[in-house]
């Protein structure tokens, strides 16, 4: 069962310490931070933010800071994912799409779980281009 509520302060002390080596690697290279004061920033700065929980257990944080960019963090194991969980993500991309038209971000190129998920959600995945020195790929998708 996946469920979706508001993020708060313990769940960013939650996942900060399970957060994805993926994710932990990215916050470094591309914001020069470690993986808490980026998941933390991120929260701070977000006008709305998530949590989703598979079975009662938190799987990641996400939210929307100005102007429409898309975050998201994924604690450890994700690879054991439901498809429930995916469903609900096209769920929750279309809420978020009605809300604020269009929304976007860029990710690290080899974060392929990630990639193959936005393209999946039906993203517009723009070519590498190198970003901080790190190679990355902008996202895209406007609502319907």
């Amino acid at each position: 069962m996946v469920n979706v509520r508001q993020a708060n302060l313990d769940d960013v002390d939650y996942i900060g310490a399970r957060m994805r080596g993926e994710d932990v690697e990215e916050c470094l290279a591309i914001a020069n931070m470690n993986g808490q004061d980026a998941l933390f920033m991120s929260y701070a700065s977000s006008c709305e933010s998530w949590v989703a929980e598979v079975n009662g257990e938190i799987v990641c944080i996400y939210g929307v800071v100005k102007p429409n960019s898309l975050w998201m963090l994924f604690v450890c194991g994700i690879d054991q994912l439901p498809m429930s969980f995916f469903r609900e993500s096209r769920i929750q991309l279309t809420s978020l799409l009605d809300r604020y038209g269009v929304l976007g971000n860029y990710t690290a190129a080899n974060n392929t779980f990630i990639l193959k998920w936005l393209t999946w959600l039906g993203f517009s995945i723009g070519p590498e281009e190198v970003y901080n020195g790190v190679s990355i790929r902008r996202f895209r998708k406007e609502a319907a």
